[in-house]
């Protein structure tokens, strides 16, 4: 129907080009969606720690959001992440487990927690979606927009009194 269309003048090119590009954005932004989470597990190792799950229920249920699954994964470094899909997950590395106390382990998931909470991430998806449908070329820097969110995060778990500073200087 595009080609059809965009055949008899030079304002149906434009059009069928427009539509394209908004399709492939809108699939682009689908996709990340719905396979993000299972994307992320792809090469990772799975361990199950029953002491960390009861934590992440314990502290969601005091942000009053649903527990996002965990996924404890085997590497040295120390890494923390969340995946915000249709499967909400978190993600901690055995490094981080084995390299932190329970107090720093609590405060680690409490500030994933607050990423899931805020809903930051669906903003960021549908920008990396805009950007990825005009192949990079719009002038969007989501670097900025991370670090602002993660500021923003440790300063409120500074006004509860958790110390994510010393967190992130052993990272």
């Amino acid at each position: 129907t595009l080609y059809i269309s965009s055949g008899n003048h030079d304002a149906g090119v434009f059009n069928a080009i427009h539509t394209t590009i908004l399709f492939l954005i809108l699939v682009f932004f689908a996709t990340s969606y719905i396979f993000t989470p299972f994307i992320a597990q792809i090469g990772l190792r799975r361990r199950v720690d029953e002491k960390i799950e009861k934590m992440l229920s314990e502290e969601a249920a005091k942000l009053g959001i649903k527990a996002p699954g965990l996924y404890l994964f085997e590497d040295a470094n120390k890494s923390a992440f969340v995946v915000s899909a249709l499967k909400k997950t978190i993600f901690l590395s055995t490094g981080m487990i084995e390299s932190f106390n329970n107090e720093e382990i609590r405060i680690v998931l409490m500030h994933e927690l607050l990423h899931l909470k805020s809903g930051f991430f669906s903003a960021k998806r549908f920008l990396h979606s805009i950007r990825a449908g005009f192949f990079g070329l719009l002038p969007v820097q989501l670097e900025e927009l991370d670090t602002i969110e993660e500021m923003r995060l440790d300063n409120e778990l500074m006004k509860e009194g958790l110390d994510i500073k010393k967190i992130r200087s052993r990272l």
